[in-house]
């Protein structure tokens, strides 16, 4: 959606289905579904016109593109602890033009490398491919114990508390985690979550590639900018 509406033709759900279908992110249907809530939300709004709804310039508003941009700053700043070199950019951390560019670009290279974040074989799949799943995962690795010797390994588990704070409905964690079990990815009791050591070094995988995506992302902007004066 956001890469679309920086382009100069802006973003029109006509674009979304044909980019949803030829990146294979999703099908036409969970579009709609996700263009549907967008507007619920208050983030998007379809402009009257005489045009099929489809092909009418979508006006994407800052309610749904700051939490975006914001999530990407959270991004870039993990990835200035762990690679040094980037905080060279620090000062610009908070400077929301030069924010608004390296997220548009690492949105890009994401879904340039769709097949690295979120294949079906991949265990972060189980959360990734899964509306709400990354926020349902990144509440169980914040509830973890500070001092484990993994990245996953243990966190106390609610179904009811997962469901009512990830906004999907119990029968979704229920079938998240069953699904995990039977993969092998993790374990459960009634209060337990357990993550194998498979789930954790692939956990570790996303974090490292995403990481990596930031600073790829601040390199390129750079060089734009260097290139320019």
């Amino acid at each position: 959606m956001l890469i679309l509406d920086s382009l100069p033709g802006g973003v029109t759900a006509a674009a979304l289905f044909q980019a949803a279908q030829a990146n294979g992110t999703s099908s036409c249907g969970r579009v709609t579904k996700f263009i549907d809530q967008a507007q619920r939300l208050g983030g998007l709004s379809i402009p009257p016109g005489s045009e099929h709804w489809a092909r009418r310039r979508l006006i994407v508003r800052p309610e749904f593109s700051d939490p975006i941009i914001e999530h990407n700053r959270a991004w870039i700043v993990g990835a200035a602890r762990v690679i040094p070199e980037l905080r060279v950019h620090v000062d610009r951390f908070n400077d929301r033009t030069w924010l608004v560019r390296c997220t548009m670009m690492t949105m890009t290279l994401t879904v340039s490398f769709q097949h690295l974040f979120s294949a079906p074989e991949l265990p972060m799949a189980l959360f990734a491919t899964r509306d709400g799943g990354i926020s349902i995962f990144c509440d169980l690795f914040s509830r973890q114990a500070a001092d484990r010797p993994r990245l996953l390994e243990s966190t106390p588990l609610s179904r009811n508390g997962l469901a009512q704070r990830n906004n999907v409905s119990r029968t979704q964690i229920q079938r998240l985690l069953a699904d995990g079990e039977a993969a092998g990815l993790l374990t459960c009791t009634r209060d337990r979550l357990d993550f194998t050591p498979r789930m954790s070094e692939d956990a570790e995988r996303h974090f490292a590639l995403g990481f990596h995506i930031n600073q790829l992302a601040m390199t390129i902007v750079a060089e734009h900018d260097q290139a320019r004066t």
